[in-house]
């Protein structure tokens, strides 16, 4: 879903006992983190209020709680 709308994954962790490991360096780190790319802040804004997503994220928040952030990239 996230790659059809435009995201590009950069990194994942901790989804599977056997995947990628998540180390805290200063603090607690998360269980699981996913670090996307997208071509702009408004591709990822219309798709975060897009109602697919939207639908989709009501379900998974009876079972997770979700954090997300967007930082705006440096120049290339």
């Amino acid at each position: 879903m996230f790659n059809a709308a435009g995201a590009r994954y950069l990194a994942t962790a901790g989804a599977t006992p056997t995947g990628p490991k998540i180390a805290g360096i200063e603090g607690d780190a998360p269980k699981r983190v996913a670090i996307q790319r997208w071509e702009s802040m408004e591709k990822l804004t219309a798709f975060f209020n897009s109602a697919e997503f939207r639908e989709l994220r009501e379900i998974g928040q009876k079972y997770v709680k979700f954090r997300a952030f967007a930082v705006d990239g440096l120049p290339e």
